[in-house]
């Protein structure tokens, strides 16, 4: 029977990376870290229940593809889950504008389509960070 989902078997045998995958591998091994972000349904009665609607969120700039946006989340939870990165909700980034994501006609859609007099669509930034395992990955993609 398999643990649930603790990851281990896929980080000992992680299979090849999408270019999706590569692409964010190198993107954090230049950066160290990525801004990232959650979308929150919070209820206007009671302020700790919240359900995330979508996460993770990473848009590159100028990214406008709710597509593009979705395949990149894709990609960093598949990344995640091999155990090349990490997902901090708790650690946004300092100095990085999370505010013009919520300008965004991506973010400002789905405010919009939720928000109503119970729930209130909130953005929770955080960031991305390589794990010792990513590293590797990226120094290998950069033979």
């Amino acid at each position: 029977m398999p643990c649930g989902n603790c990851g281990g078997c896929a980080r000992r045998n992680p299979g090849p990376l999408s270019e999706t995958e590569q692409v964010l591998l190198d993107e954090l091994a230049r950066n160290a870290f990525l801004p990232v972000a959650r979308f929150l349904l919070r209820s206007r009665e009671d302020p700790e229940m919240a359900y995330v609607m979508s996460a993770p969120v990473y848009r590159p700039e100028g990214t406008e593809s709710v597509e593009q946006i979705r395949q990149l989340g894709t990609a960093l939870l598949s990344l995640q889950k091999r155990g090349y990165l990490t997902l901090d909700y708790g650690e946004p980034l300092g100095g990085f504008d999370y505010g013009a994501w919520k300008d965004a006609e991506f973010y400002r859609s789905f405010a919009f389509s939720v928000d109503s007099e119970t729930v209130q669509p909130v953005l929770e930034p955080g960031s991305a960070a390589l794990t010792l395992q990513g590293q590797e990955a990226a120094d290998e993609l950069n033979l």
